[in-house]
């Protein structure tokens, strides 16, 4: 399967563009964001994400550019138990230790991440930690986060360590449609 999908940001301007296939080895997200961000300006991040075929994830490569900044990056590995290095300088990432998947702050497809590897019943919680990461910056901390599946196509996320909380509406392949006040899919108008 190769899924093409767009998101906006409902808050700031800009968009998201993934490119997501599956296969027998795996799954692997290409994903491009252009977007502002407040007291920052504008940024492009480019990820790519890979997972096993039961959304274990393996690996997340981030860059960002901002007009007048260096480019940065993180070259993240992460084995089937949470264990993290930093695969350009072959340094583990002790205080990562346990988080099983990334949450990139500016898009809503690492949502999709722990939805597809815990295959929640309706109305089961879990809790999991997640390595977050926050874009422009690329700074890295560990995330306690809740996911409650409400119904087939709606997953509640919380941030534990937050208190935020919203209802995600998701599409049959666990991607999100609706990310209330924060993110929105965007689809191409049918003909009439």
């Amino acid at each position: 399967m190769i899924a093409s999908v767009f998101w906006r940001p409902l808050d700031e301007i800009g968009l998201e563009h993934l490119l997501l296939s599956t296969s027998d080895d795996g799954i692997h997200a290409d994903g491009m964001i252009l977007q502002t961000k407040a007291g920052r300006g504008p940024f492009r991040a480019r990820y790519r994400i890979e997972a096993a075929p039961d959304w274990t994830m393996r690996a997340c490569d981030i860059r960002v550019e901002e007009p007048g900044r260096p480019e940065r990056r993180l070259d993240l590995r992460v084995d089937g138990e949470g264990r993290w290095r930093d695969e350009a300088s072959g340094k583990p990432l002790p205080a990562l230790d346990g988080c099983r998947e990334v949450d990139i702050q500016v898009s809503p497809f690492t949502n999709s991440l722990p939805i597809g590897r815990l295959k929640l019943a309706t109305g089961q919680p879990r809790e999991i930690l997640a390595a977050y990461i926050t874009v422009p910056e690329l700074t890295l901390s560990r995330a306690p986060q809740r996911y409650t599946r409400l119904a087939p196509d709606r997953y509640r996320y919380e941030g534990l360590g937050t208190g935020f909380a919203a209802d995600l509406a998701i599409d049959a392949d666990g991607l999100v449609l609706d990310y209330p006040g924060i993110f929105q899919r965007v689809e191409r108008p049918d003909p009439a």
